[in-house]
């Protein structure tokens, strides 16, 4: 037996060897769960339960299930079209006098009505923010249990635990992988020439060692004589500590990782102090590499100046706390790069970049990647040649490898996800992806949302019907990041209010079918309407808990309706599709039966009548009351007169003659 494969949640319950309460609490749980196949409590009661009592009911489950994937003998991806998607902050998942673990993050899982949990970044990062990793295999210790760390639990135990209660429950777990680290990323001084560099002279920062242009020191000869250096202080200053490197391994005994890390944090200074300096990452609309603009003498860092292709200066909007890998030679200061000089593929930084993902892969049984920063690969491409990137971006080759790479004969059924806000189907399923993000939730669900989706199930249907696997674009109800100031400004869970958000999910369920299925992707705390997901991603923060008793009730009740029509709606092709300023119908049909949705897009309540006689005019009608859980019938007509609520929407079923 692996050790992926031996159950630890029974080692976990003795340490936190719950008391007769935790107990009957643990056994109520798994009567829920194996009962109603899932728990439909609210995330702000799950929060508070003992984790005592989440640990039997996980020990309990282990020995019933396999804490194996539910993918093992799958022999593609295809599965992803299937798929359902929730993003799981781990350090989010906790109380404000009890910050998120493995653990309380675990104890969410049950609730969710997914069958793949996109993980957020869980290695050690900087100034707050998941995304500025700095460790490609450390975990951060913010997110360990310290009851079980202090028994010993080492920190690779504690994330196969989360892994493990994700494939008890039947879901996929997916990993995060980011082209960029922090400028001083443990790779960075591991790995110089993966990276660009920046040589200030310490004497006049301002300026560049030697005197060199920002051109000159890019050069290959020039960035070799950095690498040199950095490596040489790196080599002398393990060697002084006697350590093999600074990387440690989640297995690791953690006094020797603690060690590793003080000298690591120790290292930083001393490049800055000498004036070594990577450069930052560019923002998406630009050519090459940011320029070197001076050195901030209060803040002791260098500025850039970030100019987009129109010349306008977007510093405003740079990512500047991270370095992107080098994947290519010869790019230049916001420019394009030379004709004379096109960019060189490193095959060094390919070969690096395709096998991060391997230790979590083989050592912790994730499932899938979802690839950050792969949302402007297409139009970051060279003129000159489209093969290669004008950017310091990857290019859609570089991700395509990366794909190939993360496939082995056991696990050919490793999952893609691109983190792309569009809905370009070609050229992301060309590059190797299993699907993309899609920007649902940038849009007001108004008559061109409905148009712009009823278009895209079009042309993914047109798509796979010669695919030998599929390709889509899930279904957004929420990401992480809409409270970004440049996307909605708040959590999209308070602005669209419980109507909005229970349109969104509606659509999620009900807007695709057959071979244009498009999968739900969600947040954890959405089940509750909890919000705060993208402060918790640049902070050290959790959710704020609503409880919302009544959404939740709704969640499950929409979840429970859209399990039990999932055959027919796989087997389905849509027959109708009408979108007008006030309202939306549409109509999926097989064999006899056919399925009707309706949603209003205003703010007022509105009569909609429906053409029956155009979708087959069903002999047996019956229409979904929410409110009750239940199918009611309907008398059918030529012309069937619906009330919808305002931003209400209807589910009819009927067998046609």
């Amino acid at each position: 037996m692996s050790r992926t494969d031996e159950p630890i949640w029974p080692r976990i319950l003795q340490v936190l060897n719950p008391s007769p309460s935790d107990q009957q609490t643990g056994l109520e749980l798994l009567d829920e769960y194996q009962t109603s196949g899932c728990l439909r409590r609210t995330c702000a009661e799950i929060i508070h339960l003992p984790l005592a009592a989440v640990a039997l009911f996980y020990a309990r489950l282990s020995q019933q299930r396999s804490c194996q994937s539910p993918l093992r003998g799958q022999p593609d991806s295809s599965w992803m079209a299937q798929a359902d998607f929730c993003f799981m902050n781990i350090r989010a998942a906790g109380t404000p006098d009890c910050p998120g673990n493995f653990l309380s993050a675990a104890a969410l899982l049950p609730a969710l009505r997914v069958s793949a949990v996109h993980l957020a970044p869980f290695t050690r990062s900087e100034f707050g923010v998941l995304y500025a990793v700095s460790s490609l295999t450390s975990l951060d210790p913010a997110l360990l249990h310290p009851a079980l760390s202090a028994a010993g639990f080492r920190p690779g135990d504690q994330l196969r635990a989360f892994v493990q209660a994700c494939h008890l429950l039947g879901m996929a777990v997916g990993f995060d992988l980011e082209p960029h680290v922090t400028q001083y990323a443990q790779p960075v001084l591991l790995y110089p020439h993966l990276f660009r560099w920046l040589h200030l002279d310490p004497q006049n920062p301002d300026q560049l060692m030697g005197g060199l242009t920002q051109e000159e020191m890019l050069t290959e000869d020039a960035q070799a004589a950095i690498h040199a250096q950095v490596r040489q202080m790196v080599s002398e200053a393990l060697q002084s500590a006697g350590l093999p490197t600074l990387e440690s391994h989640p297995d690791e005994d953690p006094a020797l990782a603690q060690r590793k890390l003080d000298l690591y944090q120790a290292l930083i200074p001393r490049f800055i102090q000498r004036g070594f300096w990577t450069f930052p990452s560019q923002i998406w609309d630009a050519d090459g590499v940011p320029a070197f603009s001076g050195y901030a003498h209060d803040g002791r860092y260098p500025r850039f100046r970030y100019f987009n292709r129109a010349g306008q200066d977007h510093s405003d909007g740079a990512y500047h706390i991270v370095t992107p890998f080098k994947f290519y030679t010869n790019l230049r200061p916001n420019q394009k790069p030379h004709p004379a000089a096109p960019p060189q593929l490193i095959p060094e930084t390919q070969d690096f970049f395709n096998h991060i993902f391997d230790l979590w892969r083989d050592d912790f049984d994730f499932d899938f990647v979802r690839h950050d920063s792969a949302d402007h690969i297409f139009d970051s491409l060279w003129p000159d040649d489209p093969s290669l990137p004008a950017s310091d971006r990857p290019s859609p080759a570089n991700f395509q490898a990366c794909i190939t790479a993360s496939r082995t004969v056991q696990k050919p059924y490793v999952g893609h996800m691109a983190e792309r806000m569009g809905t370009e189907v070609e050229d992301y399923a060309a590059a190797g992806f299993d699907l993309i993000l899609g920007n649902d939730m940038l849009d007001e669900i108004n008559q061109d949302h409905l148009q712009k989706s009823f278009a895209l199930h079009d042309q993914l249907s047109q798509m796979n019907a010669r695919r030998p696997t599929p390709f889509t674009v899930t279904y957004a109800v929420d990401t992480h990041d809409t409270g970004n100031p440049y996307i909605w400004g708040q959590p999209l869970t308070l602005l669209a209010g419980p109507d909005g958000l229970s349109q969104r999910l509606f659509l999620a369920r009900f807007l695709s079918c057959g071979a244009a299925r498009r999968p739900k992707y969600e947040v954890i705390g959405l089940q509750d309407r909890s919000y705060g997901l993208y402060q918790a991603n640049v902070s050290p923060q959790t959710l704020t808990w609503v409880g919302d008793v009544g959404f939740n009730r709704f969640y499950h009740i929409l979840e429970d309706l859209h399990t039990s029509l999932k055959p027919f709606l796989n087997a389905a092709q849509r027959t109708a599709a009408h979108a007008q300023p006030e309202f939306a119908w549409w109509a999926f049909q097989h064999g006899r039966t056919v399925l009707i949705a309706a949603l209003s897009l205003q703010s007022t309540p509105l009569t909609l009548t429906l053409p029956l006689e155009t979708i087959g005019r069903p002999t047996i009608l019956e229409q979904f009351d929410f409110a009750q859980a239940a199918w009611q019938p309907l008398t059918p007509s030529a012309d069937l007169t619906l009330s919808l609520s305002s931003r209400g929407f209807v589910l009819l079923r009927g067998q046609t003659s």
